[in-house]
């Protein structure tokens, strides 16, 4: 049994993920680049781009 949160740990590779959840690395790349793909067009509706979102701060804004 693979703990939920080490699956999002940044520094695993992909053989790594697909070791912990039993599947082939090359279907960890179908699901990331699906993945990917779909954040791609979703932030393209908005008017970002994947680097906004990965470099993105969060900023403070105050309740009104």
């Amino acid at each position: 049994m693979v703990k939920k949160d080490s699956l999002w740990q940044s520094d695993m590779t992909q053989q790594e993920v697909a070791d912990a959840m039993g599947i082939t690395r090359q279907a960890v790349q179908e699901i990331e680049k699906k993945a990917l793909r779909k954040l791609r067009t979703e932030l393209h509706k908005r008017g970002f781009t994947l680097d906004d979102f990965f470099t993105y701060k969060k900023k403070r804004i105050p309740k009104l």
